[in-house]
């Protein structure tokens, strides 16, 4: 009777959770279908605004209408003597006809073009001026559709400068020629003149430009600056954070729809220090920009340790106070044995504000490799960063870097934000709705099975602990193997590194003994050379003596032959002869 009672009531149970799962699916498709029309709604103004109108016979008259719509218009600017054209495209979602019209006609007046766009089209000339180079006017645009409700009307505003300076030319534009689009009065040379419009559409090859050179390099480097939009427009460069370092080609220039204009950048490591340089070279007009961030990595002459740097996938993109994993590599580029060397981190923005530095001494053979975890601050703001790493040994200074993103924590709820209160509480409710289906989709999957399966019997469960019992013991046997193999592997390791540092003891006391023979065999040339550069005085000295001896030896033949002379002994040329013979060996 027990069991049939707790059978009856795991079954009631069932029934109402299986009751309260429709009821839950039931609201989920509801909201669904509200959030479906919620969206639509918001996305469209169709039958948004609904106006009535009573008449005296107790009629209620609906209009149903989604008025026109004429978008944001950006600041436009009117110059004396170039064509203005501005183009106007109307949204009606019911395709009725649009009309134009102006606040102040003085200026120009709007033509139609088509049902629902029309276009400003006039010459500046100074009258509108008068006396002022310069003048600021404030146009509205009223558009009406054909359906007759209240709702049928719309004003756009924007605003509109007029001025008499004359452009800048088109750099590389042949002179002479009229102006392009027929304008009568005011043309003249300079090339095709830009259309004055909507803003331009800007964008670079290239996101990053990233060089490397050794002291007293340069090196030229082109990127393209592309205008996408439908309109031309006068741009200017901005160069931040590497002024000296970088020389841009041109750094004003007009860009027409659809151009691309190469840019030549020369790096130049003339006067730099070996240092990782950072900034950004900027394209800006009329407000709409793009920006290239610029590295560059100035290393010595002489390089005797180098590095490489690897950021994570994960470090790619990071928030203020995440961390920042990397690897590092530093290796010998010459000799061997161990070296300490100074390694220099840091985290540093596009245009060189440094946010973070860390300094160590790591000793190395040729070559070692380290991951490093860098906790990043919570004072920086989005953007692009650079983690930059230096390494120096005496002179030798070797470098490596590696960008990445930071940004806000917010912009993960951005889309939350972009909602409205009844929208985000459709969402709470939807999402609530979604945990209930699944707890009680759980609940009701443990109660059918508690329903099928038999309570298991005193020697099931003895089976089950004997078999849980055995299943430990091996996951311990397995992880103390595991442990005992860590552990047989840095011994090993230790080993290895015992014997790499006696190999290193061995070569460095064969250098020593090399150098020592080496010292001893110089010792002995010198004592060789000193020896022989005796016994060459000795020899010199020795011919001296001898050269001494047979010069007293011809005086005396000399004071002979003048005694015999004098005696009358020899004629007088056989004397001649004889005297001149010796006074020739004297010499």
């Amino acid at each position: 009777m027990v069991g049939t009672a707790a059978m009856d009531r795991k079954k009631n149970r069932i029934k109402s959770i299986a009751f309260l799962f429709i009821l839950a699916a039931a609201f989920l498709g509801l909201s669904l279908y509200d959030m479906f029309l919620l969206q639509k709604g918001e996305q469209k103004e169709s039958f948004s605004d609904i106006t009535g109108e009573s008449t005296n016979e107790g009629i209620v008259s609906l209009c149903f209408n989604a008025r026109p719509f004429l978008g944001a218009i950006s600041h436009q600017t009117a110059r004396v003597g170039t064509l203005f054209l501005l183009s106007l495209s109307a949204d009606d979602d019911n395709s009725e006809n649009v009309s134009f019209a102006l606040n102040d006609t003085s200026l120009f007046n709007i033509t139609k073009t088509g049902t629902a766009t029309a276009e400003i089209a006039f010459l500046p000339i100074q009258a509108h001026l008068g006396n002022n180079s310069e003048l600021n006017f404030t146009i509205l645009i009223q558009l009406n559709d054909t359906s007759g409700c209240d709702n049928n009307g719309f004003t756009r505003a924007f605003n509109l400068t007029m001025t008499n300076r004359t452009l800048p030319e088109v750099p590389g534009a042949s002179g002479g020629g009229s102006t392009g689009g027929g304008a009568g009065g005011g043309g003249g040379g300079g090339g095709a003149q830009p259309v004055q419009g909507e803003p331009p559409e800007l964008s670079f090859s290239e996101d990053l430009i990233k060089v490397m050179l050794k002291e007293g390099e340069s090196i030229q480097k082109q990127v393209v600056l592309r205008n996408t939009g439908a309109h031309s427009a006068y741009v200017t460069l901005f160069l931040e954070g590497l002024q000296g370092a970088v020389v841009v080609n041109t750094t004003a220039f007009w860009i027409f729809a659809g151009e691309e204009k190469p840019l030549l950048l020369t790096f130049d490591a003339q006067e730099l220090w070996p240092e990782i340089y950072l900034g950004t070279l900027t394209a800006e007009s009329g407000g709409i920009r793009d920006t290239i961030d610029l590295i560059l990595e100035v290393e010595s002459a002489s390089i005797l340790f180098d590095a490489s740097l690897d950021l994570a996938a994960e470090s790619k993109t990071v928030y203020p106070l995440d961390e920042l994993h990397a690897t590092v590599t530093i290796f010998s580029l010459q000799g061997r044995g161990l070296s300490d060397v100074t390694v220099i981190y840091s985290i540093r923005g596009t245009t060189g504000l440094e946010y973070f530095t860390e300094q160590e001494t790591i000793s190395l053979g040729q070559q070692v490799s380290f991951a490093k975890v860098f906790q990043l601050p919570a004072a920086m703001e989005p953007g692009s960063y650079v983690l930059a790493v230096m390494v120096k040994k005496d002179s030798s200074v070797g470098t490596a870097s590696e960008r990445f993103t930071v940004m806000r924590h917010d912009e993960l709820f951005s889309p939350l934000q972009a909602m409205d209160l009844g929208t985000l509480l459709s969402s709470g409710l939807l999402f609530l709705v979604v945990l209930i289906l699944i707890s009680l989709a759980i609940q009701f999957s443990r109660l059918q099975k508690g329903l099928k399966q038999k309570k298991p019997s005193l020697q099931e469960r003895r089976k089950e602990r004997e078999k849980e019992r055995k299943r430990k013991e091996t996951e311990k046997g397995l992880l103390e193997k595991k442990e005992q193999k860590l552990k047989e592997k840095e011994m090993k390791r230790k080993e290895q590194e015992q014997r790499q540092k006696r190999k290193e003891n061995v070569l460095e006391e064969e250098e020593r003994k090399a150098k020592e023979k080496e010292r001893t065999k110089k010792e002995e040339e010198r004592k060789a050379r000193e020896e022989q550069e005796r016994k060459q005085r000795e020899q010199q000295e020795h011919e001296k003596r001898l050269s001494n001896e047979e010069r007293e030896k011809l005086m005396k033949k000399l004071q002979a032959l003048e005694k015999a002379h004098a005696g009358g002994f020899i004629s007088r040329d056989v004397y001649k002869r004889s005297k001149k013979a010796i006074e020739c060996r004297l010499r």
